[in-house]
């Protein structure tokens, strides 16, 4: 018995300090409660921002109209939770206003997303008495860990399966939401269109005034493939953003009325009646995201991902910035041989010019040009944006002696005072027991440790470098050859010295990858062998 109080006390301890570590996100009925340093965030049961529960403890809701509440019962007034923020970062309970928000909850709350499907249309509103048509699905799960929320909403409508996550970043002034759509179905769907709407009501529990103003600040076309829609309070200049990085994207606000009017496929099509897609309004309506998905074979998804900020300089670092196209590094390759390029960071690829490749639509092609060619490869990313890099495979003439054998490439190493030819996969081990690259010359030993100090006074620094470094022959040398190779003897630097002053010589593989590289210097009578690190 004496024990029993001590497994109570500490049951007690264990119960709080739990509650203390999951009170920054947690799921209270049916809703999802997310807490940062900076931001909060109420998900209600229909993957709308604006919960139907009251906040719990430790929550900073503000201003909040009444809302229905769907899993406790009754009505919630006033403690209720859409977006509230401190974007000042000086604490909630300093300045005028000490912080902004409810951004989406007052008056008539209107904050949701949108779905359709071959012209089929359904909504998660909050202003619209929670009637969620075809729209089915709860929150599912949350976690907190190393500063970043996340909430998880999982539904279905029309044959798709829709995962909604919310991410939040304790430290940062903004919160980003990702759609993943699945075609569950055993036909292929189309005319898919998704949509973000919300009234923004930034300063109305500070300064009682609904109204924003309202503009478009990034449609598409542009460099940044940027969809951004914003709204600034008329009293403190409170801003809020709602934008993607995405190809599929377009942004509008509302000529009236605090949710759209038209369907989505009008809204996207630029058809819709009651929608501005460019300049400024000052009024209190509704702003929103719309996207054109297209279609889903069975078993296919798509996903996309959007933000809202509360400066338009986060929106890049919000997403991430849209995925690049990479070709891979530059490569260099002897006269009649191929090497392999691999594009990553789209979903689909187009390489140019189509001379010496395999195939010109690939993620990976083989590149057998007969000249050094500069390739472009052009991929379109999961937003739907093009985006190009390039790739450069130079062309160099084999080192004499060593032609190809059996039209296979070989590489030439002077073995013990010899000559010899060797696949490319055999040079590491060569030089690894003091063999050396190229063709052995006239007048050296035939040891390779005398022929590596032949020319002792040629220098190479920094060693190791960043990939730019300084090779330094001798003035008194006055032509020399140096070649750059790496371990398996592809040539990558080839420079001529025609009359030598001594002065240092640059080099730069600043496009290679990180490694040890070969640096060999051919005078007429003799050979210096030496090893950079490139880190």
């Amino acid at each position: 018995m004496k024990n029993s109080k001590f497994y109570n006390v500490l049951a007690g301890f264990i119960a709080s300090m739990l509650l203390t570590v999951s009170a920054n996100a947690q799921l209270v009925n049916c809703n999802t409660f997310l807490q940062g340093a900076y931001v909060e965030v109420g998900v209600n049961f229909n993957g709308a921002f604006g919960s139907s529960e009251p906040a719990p403890a430790g929550y900073h809701p503000r201003g909040a109209a009444c809302e229905t509440n769907i899993c406790g019962g009754g009505t919630t007034c006033g403690t209720n939770l859409g977006f509230v923020a401190d974007p000042a970062k000086d604490g909630w309970a300093v300045g005028t206003p000490d912080y902004i928000g409810d951004y989406f909850l007052p008056g008539v709350p209107q904050e949701g997303w949108s779905i359709e499907v071959a012209g089929a249309e359904s909504d998660a509103w909050n202003a619209s008495s929670f009637s969620l048509g075809a729209i089915t699905g709860s929150n599912t799960s949350y976690s907190s860990a190393g500063g970043i929320r996340t909430a998880v909403w999982d539904g279905a409508a029309y044959g798709l399966s829709i995962k909604q996550t919310t991410t939040l970043d304790s430290s940062k002034l903004f919160f980003t939401v990702s759609v993943v759509l699945t075609n569950t179905t055993t036909g292929t769907l189309t005319g898919i269109y998704y949509g973000r709407t919300v009234d923004p009501d930034n300063e109305e529990p500070e300064s009682g005034d609904f109204t924003t103003i309202n503009d478009v600040t990034y449609q598409l076309p542009n460099a940044q493939n940027a969809v951004l829609v914003s709204a600034r309070g008329t009293v403190y200049g409170a801003y809020l953003g709602l934008g993607t990085l995405d190809c599929r994207a377009k942004c509008y606000f509302q000529n009236s009325s605090l949710t759209p009017t038209d369907q989505l496929d009008a809204l996207y099509n630029g058809t819709a009646t009651n929608a501005n897609y460019s300049g400024t309004n000052t009024l209190d309506v509704a702003i929103g995201l719309v996207y054109s998905l297209g279609s889903l074979a069975p078993g296919q998804s798509t996903s996309l991902v959007y933000t809202y900020i509360l400066n338009a300089e986060d929106l890049t670092a919000a997403l991430n910035a849209a995925s690049s196209v990479s070709g891979g590094s530059n490569v260099a390759i002897c006269s009649g041989t191929s090497t392999t390029l691999t594009a990553t960071g789209g979903t689909s690829y187009s390489w140019a010019p189509s001379t010496g490749l395999s195939c010109t639509s690939c993620a990976t092609t083989t590149a057998s040009p007969t000249a050094t060619t500069t390739y472009t490869v052009t991929g379109i990313s999961t937003a739907g944006c093009p985006n190009s890099a390039t790739v450069t495979v130079s062309v160099n003439p084999c080192d004499a002696g060593c032609p190809p054998s059996h039209g296979e490439a070989t590489v030439c190493i002077c073995h013990k005072g010899h000559t010899i030819a060797v696949a490319p996969a055999a040079v590491p081990a060569h030089l690894a027991h003091g063999d050396y690259l190229g063709p052995c010359h006239a007048g050296k030993s035939s040891e390779p440790e005398a022929a590596l100090t032949s020319v002792t006074a040629v220098t190479v620094y920094p060693n190791p470098n960043d990939g730019v470094f300084n090779v330094q022959i001798p003035v008194d040398v006055k032509k020399a050859e140096i070649m750059v190779t790496d371990l398996v003897g592809r040539v990558l630097v080839s420079r001529s010295v025609s009359d030598n002053n001594g002065e240092p010589i640059q080099i730069s593989l600043i496009n290679q990858v990180k490694g040890l590289y070969i640096i060999k210097v051919n005078t007429d009578d003799a050979t210096s062998v030496s090893k950079v690190l490139v880190r």
